[in-house]
């Protein structure tokens, strides 16, 4: 993930800036997944204890609003024909956004490490697994749902790189979406991954053939070499063949 995230905050605004111009080109061209994460009915009703997935659901969330409010701001430029209208406010929005995507994608990698030793203890030390068990339970989310959330948070980040005019970033995480979605195909895996209640807790309402053809659509770019990305595609020649 290291690879894909922002780490020169500084970096990240003079990028920005130098691509806010050809915003305007760049408008409707990506599919964005713009839907917040819902917690179950159930859960609510139930008070269940969610632990650090509700977490994961609020940063997830406030990020998404920022990247949209960001876009939405990002057209009213381009309908106004002002290229220098909020552009501070969409460099703001657009560094927020990316944080908050990188700090629930953090969080979801901290429980998946959590979980992991968790249970080597309950392995090696069989008498302490009632201790525990309500705690890892809690946090627990299925592996399906998990690759669900991290397409969706590396595919939001891949655009904010592009908006920004990181194109080495944006290419990064083409490539990295694109592999989670071979993983998926080869896995068989596919249909429980893509659906809309993979989670234990929580629904990703984007309908399923919008999400797969959105994110088809996103890596078809580094898969078929298409304009701008042909110099980037070599290391994807694999997946495109698998395909």
């Amino acid at each position: 993930m290291d690879y894909c995230l922002n780490n020169n905050v500084n970096g990240f605004k003079s990028e920005s800036s130098r691509s806010i111009a050809a915003l305007e080109e760049i408008e409707g061209t990506w599919f964005v997944y713009n839907r917040p994460i819902l917690v179950h009915e159930d859960c609510i009703e139930g008070m269940h204890f969610m632990g650090a997935t509700l977490s994961i659901i609020i940063l997830f969330n406030l990020a998404l609003a920022h990247h949209l409010k960001a876009i939405a701001s990002i057209s009213t430029m381009n309908i106004n024909m002002n290229l220098s209208m909020n552009t501070s406010e969409i460099n703001k929005l657009l560094l927020q956004a990316l944080q908050l995507y990188e700090l629930a994608y953090q969080l979801r990698v901290d429980i998946i490490r959590y979980s992991d030793q968790h249970e080597q203890q309950q392995q090696q030390h069989p008498s302490s697994n009632n201790n525990n068990n309500s705690i890892n339970n809690s946090q627990d989310i299925s592996d399906t749902a998990s690759l669900r959330l991290t397409m969706i948070i590396f595919n939001n980040l891949g655009d904010i790189h592009r908006i920004t005019g990181n194109k080495r970033k944006h290419i990064l995480c083409l490539q990295h979406l694109l592999s989670i979605i071979m993983y998926i195909v080869d896995s068989n895996i596919y249909s429980n991954t893509y659906s809309s209640t993979a989670g234990e807790y929580y629904d990703t309402p984007n309908s399923t053939k919008e999400m797969m053809d959105g994110f088809h659509q996103n890596v078809s770019a580094i898969m078929f070499g298409n304009d701008g990305y042909d110099n980037y595609n070599t290391s994807t020649k694999v997946y495109a063949q698998a395909a």
